[in-house]
């Protein structure tokens, strides 16, 4: 009876994943609304909302949640999960002590903690023709949480993956792994892009942006997924009880 009252927890993961899109989001819109009001000076407009615009989010976040988790949740995430075991049998002493602390669940920790960083550190990047922000202390720290958001997003996506019921089959069946994932993905993404694009306005080139608005809900943003990380750990723990 006790586990059966940690039922809810997923749907508060849930719940905590797309408050941090939608955090993410209005403050980036927000900023957003600022330059462009900066830039008309006086007798600027505030931009209104389109169906065009609500509809180019939905394709650019489909895009960004299929592309993404085939890169990070797909094959790299399955090969390093893949990769432990192997290496345990040929004595390399780190993939030894995972298997030995975390049995075979030790793989699959790996797997999503390493895929989740390189997630996170790959949205550090700017588009190609996007020249490296100057680096002042607001650079900074959006890069620190940047770093932070992502990985902590990318180890709720990898976990789902590796508590899915084709990977602890090991029947190769990669993208229904990924299933959930990119819906969840997406559903995260348009929040994010929504709010910016259905006004019209152009999603920034980079999240480097210096921005106070930009980085007031990129710390919201992290701060939830971070919860929703705690909360879904607290979940597996209790159905293991």
């Amino acid at each position: 009876m006790k586990c059966l009252r940690h039922n809810g927890r997923p749907a508060i993961v849930l719940v905590l994943v797309l408050l941090a899109g939608a955090c993410g989001g209005l403050a980036s819109a927000a900023a957003q609304v600022q330059l462009e009001l900066a830039a008309g000076c006086n007798g600027a407009a505030l931009p209104s909302f389109s169906l065009t615009g609500l509809g180019d989010a939905l394709v650019v976040s489909l895009e960004a949640a299929v592309g993404e988790e085939l890169l990070f949740r797909g094959p790299l995430l399955w090969g390093l999960a893949a990769m432990i075991p192997w290496l345990a049998r040929k004595n390399m002493p780190l993939a030894r002590a995972l298997v030995r602390r975390w049995g075979p669940h030790g793989a699959a920790v790996f797997a999503v903690a390493v895929s989740a960083l390189l997630f996170g550190i790959a949205h550090l990047l700017p588009s190609p023709e996007t020249p490296l922000p100057a680096l002042s202390p607001a650079v900074a720290v959006q890069a620190m949480l940047k770093v932070v958001e992502g990985t902590a997003f990318g180890s709720l996506m990898g976990s789902l993956v590796v508590n899915s019921r084709w990977f602890a089959a090991r029947d190769g069946a990669i993208l229904r792994s990924l299933g959930f994932p990119m819906l969840l993905h997406a559903a995260f993404d348009l929040l994010y892009f929504a709010p910016t694009l259905g006004l019209g306005l152009p999603l920034p080139d980079t999240y480097l942006t210096g921005n106070v608005l930009d980085e007031l809900g990129m710390a919201a943003s992290t701060l939830l997924l971070i919860l929703a990380v705690f909360v879904a750990a607290r979940s597996k723990k209790a159905r293991s009880c």
